[in-house]
């Protein structure tokens, strides 16, 4: 009986800050499923997380704004460290995630349950490549800061602002609300 045995290759890309080569600096590898493609500014997924994320904090569904949030999957992937799953649940999400909805629901009152969810705004300035070893990541990705939703509540427009998303296979995911810790 033969035996076929099969080869897998893993694509890798390589990163080198700009400005300089790959022989001028080391070369930096991506683990498999992410990619350095720039999310865009607005695109039907990121508009599906955004009124997701806004809708869970407005109706107090936890889980819905989870939805928005950078998948466990990903971040296991782009960060390094071994208990990386278990650092995703309990400080990620329940530490800073669920106890900063709760801070956004106090700092917009009861009527924030009726408000009209009206859009976002990626502040597209801001983006930029985090490298390897910066924030405790072994994968390099994309990063952006203060991204506003915009809704309306009591006939007047209101803002909220994301502190944080990380891009995650060319789209972008929520990881900070408030701040960090």
């Amino acid at each position: 009986m033969r035996r076929v045995i099969g080869i897998f290759l893993i694509p890798v890309l390589l990163w080198a800050p700009a400005g300089t080569s790959a022989a001028s600096s080391p070369a930096t590898t991506t683990t498999l499923g992410q990619n350095l493609a720039k999310p865009p500014a607005t695109s039907p997924p990121l508009d599906a997380r955004m009124r997701n994320f806004f809708t869970g904090v407005a109706t107090n569904n936890n889980e819905l704004a989870i939805s928005a949030f950078l998948p466990q999957s990903a971040y296991v992937v782009i960060k390094s460290g071994s208990h990386n799953a278990a650092d995703w649940q309990y400080r990620l999400i329940d530490r800073d995630f669920i106890p900063q909805l709760t801070i956004l629901r106090r700092q917009f009152g009861p009527d924030l349950a009726s408000a009209t969810y009206l859009g976002y705004h990626v502040n597209e300035a801001s983006a930029h490549i985090c490298p390897i070893g910066r924030e405790q990541n072994k994968a390099p990705y994309w990063q952006v800061y203060m991204t506003t939703i915009d809704f309306s509540m009591k006939g007047a427009t209101r803002h909220l602002t994301v502190n944080t998303m990380i891009g995650w296979r060319g789209g972008w995911f929520i990881v900070h609300v408030i701040g960090y810790g």
